[in-house]
C-alpha cells in the first residue's frame, strides 16, 4: 500500500502500518514514537532544543493570536513558554556537562494522542 503524505510524496508502508491504519478508529488511542535512538551530545541537544523551541514558538503565536482577537491574555500559554523555557535551560545545564564528552545519549519520546468529549462552555 502507498499512502500519500501533506508534502504529495509517496511511501510504502509495511504490513504492520497497514493493519493498524485499517483498524483505525477516530476514537481510539494513537500512540506513535517521535523520538528513539542513540545521539551524540550535540545531536542530542540540537534534537531537543528544536522540539522544546518549536513548543515556545506555538505558545507564543497562540497566545499573541488570542490576545489580539480578544484582547485577553491566556495564562495557561504563558504558564507554559515559563515552563518549557526552564527545561531549556535545564537541558543546557545537563547536555554542557564535560563528563558527557564522547558518551552516546539515549532519547525515547513517545507521542499518545485520544480524544475527549469537551463540554459546551456557555456565557452569560
Amino acid at each position: 500500500m502507498q499512502i500519500q503524505n501533506a508534502t504529495n510524496s509517496k511511501f510504502v508502508a509495511d504490513p504492520i502500518t497497514i493493519q493498524r491504519l485499517n483498524n483505525f478508529k477516530m476514537t481510539d488511542q494513537f500512540t506513535f514514537k517521535l523520538i528513539d535512538g542513540d545521539f551524540s551530545q550535540e545531536d542530542a541537544a540540537e534534537i531537543l532544543r528544536t522540539v522544546i523551541r518549536t513548543k515556545i514558538n506555538h505558545h507564543k503565536t497562540q497566545q499573541f493570536s488570542q490576545e489580539e482577537r480578544f484582547g485577553k491574555d491566556f495564562l495557561n500559554s504563558s504558564f507554559r513558554i515559563k515552563e518549557l523555557q526552564h527545561s531549556l535551560e535545564l537541558l543546557e545545564g545537563f547536555i554542557s556537562q564535560p563528563e558527557l564528552k564522547g558518551r552516546k545519549i539515549s532519547l525515547n519520546s513517545d507521542v499518545s494522542i485520544s480524544t475527549k468529549v469537551v463540554e459546551p462552555q456557555f456565557s452569560v
